[in-house]
């Protein structure tokens, strides 16, 4: 008997990186929430007065860091680097800042997922007293207990080099070029993923009951390339800790697994393949 296991099949992203233009220095999503753990990893401690690796132990400081802007900006400057955008742009990598209250009452995190499909609340990654936090779930856009609550709004950095999501480098179950196979009891569609619909299968731990196929046509995109393939994990429904993704590459079949039970409402970086005209597609099962 096998031990069945939830696999969660959502969006396949082909990721077309595109650079702001902006008197800022360019870095990727990943890279900012990578150097905003390495804070959390190291401890640091808030504290205005002091500094570590070049930038100020405080919310703006840590923001600052984050996004490698070579120097700590405060909450009121912070929009020298950043603009404004909507609760629905938001993405791993941008902030939550307040700098409309009064002096000394001004905040920032680090937002770095939605923590449920309501988009009532978030991960974020914060520099509050005593230190630098792992993420944690704040309601949005903030605690009311802050008093400023409804001061804090959504801001992205100018230089990040952001990914353009359409429906020809994006494919998500029911799209033209989703294929799936296996049992058809054994599908289960639900409400959830970038685009409002997602299905979930089940896999043994040997035996791959179902399967599910993305197939891109690279000629409405850029032709044959290197593209990064990145795959939604939503929230519930993803309850593998090896999800197998199997990729159509210029040299043959790659693999690439992820823990879809340790992601909630994100984009699972698979990695960076070259990928050719008419075999570009990836499988999961």
């Amino acid at each position: 008997m096998h031990r069945r296991l939830l696999l969660l099949l959502a969006a396949i992203l082909l990721v077309l990186m595109l650079a702001l233009p902006a008197a800022a220095p360019a870095i990727t999503r990943d890279d900012v929430l990578a150097r905003a753990k390495t804070w959390v990893d190291a401890g640091v401690a808030y504290n205005q007065g002091s500094y570590y690796g070049g930038y100020r132990q405080d919310c703006s400081g840590y923001v600052s860091m984050a996004w490698n802007t070579g120097t700590s900006y405060v909450t009121w400057t912070l929009p020298q680097v950043a603009h404004l955008i909507t609760k629905d742009q938001l993405l791993p990598g941008d902030a939550l800042l307040d700098n409309l209250s009064p002096t000394g009452y001004q905040h920032v995190l680090l937002f770095r997922g939605w923590a449920n499909e309501a988009h009532t609340s978030y991960y974020a990654y914060e520099m509050t007293p005593p230190k630098a936090y792992a993420p944690t779930i704040s309601p949005y856009p903030y605690w009311s207990t802050w008093g400023y609550s409804g001061n804090f709004r959504p801001f992205r950095y100018n230089g990040i080099q952001d990914v353009i999501i359409d429906r020809y480098n994006s494919i998500a179950p029911g799209d033209l070029g989703f294929t799936k196979g296996g049992a058809a009891s054994g599908w289960t569609s639900f409400a959830g993923g970038v685009y409002g619909t997602a299905i979930y299968t089940y896999v043994g731990n040997t035996v791959h009951d179902n399967w599910g196929r993305w197939t891109f046509d690279l000629s409405k995109l850029s032709g044959a390339g290197d593209y990064r393939i990145e795959a939604y994990v939503t929230s519930t429904h993803a309850g593998t800790t090896r999800a197998h993704y199997h990729i159509s590459t210029s040299s043959g079949l790659q693999y690439s697994t992820v823990n879809q039970n340790a992601l909630s409402n994100v984009w699972a970086n698979l990695g960076t393949y070259s990928l050719n005209t008419g075999s570009a597609w990836v499988g999961a099962g």
